[in-house]
């Protein structure tokens, strides 16, 4: 049981349906519910927006197709050494089309 006594989902297409977004981590990738995921996102026209280290590089370049926004940190991350750390944001802004930025 998670902190704050929430239920666990364990059915994303069952829990998606009382959202009004959809926040995922890249290990979607890996676990291959990603094309599941965007595909009941955008059908029930749902942002998706992702924190990826797991599909850091990869990820991004779904923004636009399906992605709404990518938090991005590539290796090493951040929590290895207790250093700073790099997080890249892709995603769409009002009136420019799509924003990339970074920050420390």
């Amino acid at each position: 049981v998670p902190e704050g006594g929430e239920a666990v989902a364990r059915d994303a297409a069952g829990a998606v349906g009382g959202c009004d977004a959809v926040l995922a981590s890249g290990m979607t990738l890996g676990n291959g519910t990603f094309g599941p995921l965007r595909a009941l996102a955008a059908a029930r026209g749902l942002p998706l927006v992702l924190f990826a280290q797991t599909g850091s590089a990869v990820l991004p370049r779904f923004v636009g197709a399906g992605v709404h926004a990518v938090c991005a940190e590539p290796y090493p991350f951040f929590w290895l050494d207790g250093g700073p750390g790099t997080l890249y944001r892709y995603g769409g802004l009002p009136g420019d089309g799509r924003y990339e930025g970074s920050g420390r």
